[in-house]
Formats: structure tokens, sequence, C-alpha cells
């Protein structure tokens, strides 16, 4: 949607919103809440559900825990002093996760697993052979890669060096994903011998169809010497392998043919679900795809700190982790009436403000079934944050708030509300 130059474009607009049906997919920053307090760095993170997620902080390496979608996160796991550097973090369900970090150690020959097993409430380490990345299919079996490919069947206790095809040269596995348990790719990169630190290197995509005990190295029909760095498909057919901040490529037929595109923007990660796909990088840099990866469309952004990491629990809920205590929050809603929206949330009833189109001011009415954190937040259709309107606890029942909008340009705004890890809309159309 775009910006509203004209009044009587923004009343068109309005009376469409209000009589027919909502399509809309809004990135937001939210402001997450800390404990303890201080600077983070969200550099991976994965959510589970909307309301559960993780990340490992990477200014103190601890692992970081959230139950309300994000907005509050508690300490989980406290740093290790052997710890150097961190991976990846990969969760299985809402007990199962698991944080792999680099050893402090001067032999560089094995990395740290952090596990959890209930949750978060409790961790315990487990020492492997030197990985960069892992990937859990289910709770026992694990796949990950350093300079070999590994399988591990117990939880990441034991680990076995599986056989890869022939190659001339010094492996590097960047990462890992699987589509299901037996479909899955590992990107990385050969050294060849007598290559220098700086390269030249040979970009590498492995495959397997059978949970990874055997694999097979994919054609990617391109002459470029660089590193891979990130592979992510969205069913058999449609892929993306991206390079570190250079190329893109992408597949609709499996890896059978492979087109190589100029990325729009400096990238650190990729998603592609279906069609749709967004691809995030430094200084608050976004693409978006409708079509598989072929063709990107930049986005607007709402932050200049560095997009580290994307997590989606499905189509219409996702997130972006990024520096400098910053965490962007996506949902979609399609088909699904203003009036219904509104009124089908639970556990509370958000009303429509009154008056709605408004030249100053607005009233929100809602109730909620048990006392609770409550955030009110309204934003403009760029989602840009302009204002906080409540912040903090709410007895149960019904309240009403007052939300001057005086000083702010004439348009369409959203105020969105948040209670125990749901959140409900309203559009606000401002005329002046």
């Amino acid at each position: 949607m775009n910006l509203i130059k004209k009044q009587a474009l923004t009343l068109i607009l309005f009376l469409s919103i209000v009589n027919n049906v909502i399509y809309s997919q809004e990135w937001i920053k939210i402001t997450p809440q800390f404990d303890p307090p201080g600077d983070y760095y969200l550099l991976y993170g994965k959510f589970i559900d909307k309301n559960k997620g993780w990340f490992i902080d990477g200014y103190t390496l601890r692992i970081m825990k959230t139950i309300d979608g994000g907005y509050t996160w508690v300490l989980s796991l406290e740093t290790n002093n052997l710890l150097s550097s961190p991976g990846n973090i990969t969760v299985v369900d809402s007990n199962n996760v698991c944080a792999l970090f680099e050893l402090n150690t001067n032999s560089n020959d094995s990395s740290m697993i952090r596990k959890s097993t209930d949750g978060g409430s409790t961790w315990r380490d487990i020492i492997t052979p030197q990985l960069n990345n892992i990937f859990f299919t289910n709770k026992d079996t694990c796949i990950g890669g350093g300079s070999d490919i590994y399988r591990s069947f117990n939880g990441g206790q034991t680990w076995n060096k599986v056989s890869l095809p022939y190659f001339d040269g010094e492996l590097t596995v960047t990462y890992i994903f699987f589509l299901n348990n037996q479909y899955g790719w590992v990107s990385g990169y050969f050294t060849p011998p007598n290559s220098s630190w700086d390269g030249p290197f040979v970009p590498v995509l492995f495959h397997t169809i059978d949970g990874g005990q055997n694999w097979e190295i994919i054609d990617l029909d391109i002459n470029n010497s660089d590193m891979l760095s990130k592979v992510y498909f969205s069913d058999l057919n449609r892929g993306i392998v991206t390079a570190f901040n250079s190329w893109i490529i992408t597949t609709n037929n499996g890896g059978i043919d492979w087109i190589i595109k100029e990325p729009p923007i400096p990238h650190r990660d990729v998603i592609l679900l279906n069609n749709n796909g967004w691809l995030v990088g430094d200084n608050g840099n976004m693409a978006l795809t409708t079509d598989g990866g072929f063709n990107w469309i930049i986005q607007n952004k709402l932050t200049n700190n560095n997009l580290e990491s994307i997590s989606f629990v499905d189509s219409n809920l996702g997130f972006i982790f990024a520096g400098e205590n910053t965490l962007l929050k996506y949902f979609k809603t399609v088909g699904v009436s203003e009036k219904d929206y509104i009124n089908d949330l639970r556990p509370f009833m958000l009303k429509q403000s009154f008056p709605n189109p408004t030249n100053s001011s607005t009233n929100i009415l809602f109730s909620i079934s048990n006392s609770g954190y409550i955030e009110i937040e309204l934003y403009n259709i760029l989602g840009e944050k302009v204002k906080r309107i409540y912040n903090g606890f709410l007895n149960k029942g019904e309240h009403r708030y007052n939300i001057d909008m005086g000083l702010l340009a004439g348009g369409i705004y959203y105020c969105i509300l948040t209670y125990d890890g749901y959140y409900g809309i309203i559009k606000i159309l401002l005329l002046k």
C-alpha cells in the first residue's frame, strides 16, 4: 500500500477498507524489554510459535527466551568462557532447542552444542567435532557440517562422518537446510590446493534424499568463484541459494536449472515461503520477492541496524532479528472483514475506534479476560511507530484510551494492541 497523497484518495481507501476485505501484510518494529536490561545484538533467532522464541546475543553469547511473541525477553542461559563465537540456533519443537558455538581453544577442532529438552529451563553442553552449522530434523537426528558433513542419531552425543563425492580441496560448510527428515541441502565452498586465504573458491551445493546418508553435488551451472552462504527451499522444486554479499541463484524445478541474479541489497539471510520470500541484510535493508526469487522489490526501511536472521512460524507470522535491541515482526491478514478481524480475537475484545475518521483524536475501547501486560502503539502506513499509547500492566475488564493525533499528518494509521501473545489491529483515518 502506497502513501496517501490526497484526502480524496485517502477517503476512498478508507471506505474500501471498512466495507470490503482487508488484504494487508506488514512489518513493524517492536520495542522489546530485556531481563537483565542492557544492549543486545539479536544475532541468530528462532520462533516455534506465535509466543515462544529464542535468540543468541552476539555481544555476550547469552541465550535469551520469550514467551509473549518477542515483547519481553529473559535470560535462558548465561554465557560460558569457553565459547568464542556462535554458529546458529535450531529449534525442533517447544521443548528441544540447540545452539551451536565455536570453542575458544587453540586446536580449533571442536565445537559445543548447548542443548535444552525442556524449553530452555535447563541446559547441558555437548562437545562435538568442529561444526559451522547444525540442523535437527527431529529431537534425535542432527546433521552438522564443518570441514566434513556428520550425522548424529542421539541428539548430538556422538557423530558419524558421512562419505561425500570426491572433490579436490578443503570443504567449508556454511549452511544446512532440511525440508523434512529426508530431503536436505548443504551449502559451502571448496578451497583448492595451493589457494591463498582469499581464494579462489569453488562454490558447492550438496543434496540428499535419504536423510543425509548419501549426498550428491548439484551442478549450479555458474562460473563464479565465491563462497555460498545460505540455501533455502520452500518445496522440492522452488529454492534459492545465496553467496556472501554477491549473487543469488534460484530454481523452480528442483535444481535442474538455475538462474543467477545480482542481489538487490547486501544480504545476510533469506527465506522462501512458496513464491514469497524475503532477503535481509546490512543497514536495515530488506527486499521482497513474489515469484520465487527471480525478481525482488526493495522495501521501506524500519531501522538502520543490520538485519541478521529471519524466522517464520507460518506464512502469516514472521520475525527478523537484528542489531541494537531490534526485532521486526511480520503479520499478514487475508480475506477477513474488518468487523470479523477485530471482534474474533481472543482472549480480548477490541472495538473499532471512535470517532473514525477523525481530525484530531480518537478513542479505543477494549476488554481483556485476565489481568496482564498490554502494549498499545500507533504506526503509520510505512510501518514506522509514531506513538506509544500504553505499555504496562492492566487489570481484567474493559478499558478506554484516547489517542491524540493532532500533531500527525493526515493519512491511514494502524493502532496495534498486543496482549498475551495475541495482537489486534484497528485502521484509523486521520483527515486534515
